[in-house]
């Protein structure tokens, strides 16, 4: 009996499970400093398109995160937020 072969599948959860929580960290953030507070305004998402949506897969998806976040970041950089501020934005 190979009892390790059946366990195989645990190699990769922790990278897969970190990959996982980077991500809900970037949308959180992306949803906080861009829609929450405007979710009724169309225009709330013209710089998500336009740092974003608009290249499709024609450009490196990491580049456009950093590019929308710091962005974002920038204009709002009196406010001195932290990307998320309380383990709620996650909702696990």
């Amino acid at each position: 009996c190979d009892w390790h072969a059946s366990l195989s599948h645990l190699g990769m959860y922790g990278s897969n499970y970190y990959s996982y929580l980077w991500c809900k960290v970037i949308a959180a953030s992306i949803w906080r400093h861009l829609f929450q507070r405007n979710k009724s305004q169309p225009l709330a998402g013209v710089p998500f398109m336009l740092k974003f949506l608009r290249h499709g897969g024609s450009k490196d998806p990491n580049k456009m995160v950093g590019e929308l976040l710091e962005d974002v970041l920038h204009r709002q950089k009196s406010s001195c937020q932290p990307i998320l501020q309380d383990k709620n934005d996650l909702k696990l």
